[in-house]
C-alpha cells in the first residue's frame, strides 16, 4: 500500500464558519473536513490575507481545531511568492468583479500551495470560468467542497 501524500491546503472561512457542533448538515460535513484534515496528515497555507479572514469567520469548533493544527505544526505561514496575473474582467459584473477582488487571496494561497482550495462557495469557480484567464487558472486547481457528498471522501484523500 503506498503511502498517502501529505497535501498543503488552503481552507476558505466559508468552511471555518460552518464547521460547528450543531448537527446541521453542512456544519457537520464541514467539522468532518477538517477533522479528516487534521488526521490525514494535511497541512494548511495561511497567509496574511487568510488569517485576517480566518480570526473574522471562524467558529468556535474552528478555532479549536486552528490551535490544534498549530500544536502538531500543520499550519503552513507563507506570504504568497508573487502576486498572479490579473484576471481579465471585461465579461464580468461589478458584483463580480467585487466578489473576485474578495477572494483572490484564496487564488494566490493556492498558487503558493499546492493548488487545492476546500470551500462551500462555488462563487469563486463560476466567476474564474467567464473569462479566459480564470479558465485556464481553474484547470491548474483542484476544489473540494465538504458539502458535497459525492466527492467528500475521496477528495481529502486527494
Amino acid at each position: 500500500m503506498t503511502p498517502k501524500r501529505s497535501w498543503v491546503l488552503v481552507i476558505d472561512a466559508s468552511v471555518l464558519r460552518s464547521a460547528g457542533t450543531s448537527e446541521h448538515s453542512v456544519s457537520r460535513a464541514c467539522r468532518a473536513c477538517l477533522e479528516g484534515v487534521r488526521e490525514i496528515c494535511h497541512r494548511v497555507i495561511l497567509t496574511p490575507a487568510l488569517s485576517d479572514e480566518w480570526k473574522r469567520h471562524r467558529s468556535g469548533f474552528s478555532a479549536k481545531w486552528m490551535a490544534s493544527m498549530t500544536a502538531k505544526k500543520k499550519i503552513v505561514r507563507a506570504k504568497p511568492a508573487r502576486r498572479m496575473e490579473p484576471i481579465d474582467t471585461q465579461e464580468l459584473t461589478s458584483r463580480e468583479i467585487r466578489a473576485l477582488g474578495k477572494d483572490v487571496h484564496l487564488l494566490e494561497a493556492a498558487l503558493a500551495a499546492d493548488r487545492v482550495i476546500v470551500t462551500c462557495d462555488a462563487e469563486l469557480q463560476d466567476i474564474l470560468a467567464k473569462t479566459r484567464r480564470g479558465a485556464r487558472l481553474l484547470r491548474k486547481l483542484r476544489w473540494i467542497d465538504p458539502t458535497d457528498c459525492r466527492s467528500q471522501e475521496s477528495d481529502l484523500h486527494l
